[in-house]
């Protein structure tokens, strides 16, 4: 998600680097279409929340917009991140291995 990418720029204090982060993120924004989080996206969002909710299960906020936005979209997942990703109903998700 392109706010955790900014995010990470954020606390980068040598502005040289901070410089570069920021023309990364250009380069990869460029390779890819930034979705929007629409109204449908909104309702989905919240009841993914709610069913969380209702099993105690805290799940990160830009995770939960990710997967919302997958749901809505009909996409799956693709992640590293399977602990978090799985435990959402309706999302598929697809993981690799960190040594693939």
């Amino acid at each position: 998600m392109l706010t955790e990418l900014l995010i990470g720029v954020d606390r980068v204090k040598n502005e040289n680097k901070r410089i570069k982060c920021l023309a990364f993120i250009e380069y990869v924004k460029s390779l890819f279409t930034i979705l929007p989080f629409g109204i449908e996206e909104v309702y989905t969002y919240a009841r993914i929340t709610h069913d969380l909710y209702t099993q105690r299960i805290t799940i990160g906020t830009h995770d939960m917009l990710i997967a919302a936005t997958a749901i809505t979209k009909g996409f799956l997942i693709l992640t590293l991140n399977v602990k978090d990703f799985k435990r959402i109903q309706g999302l598929e998700v697809l993981t690799v291995s960190s040594k693939d």
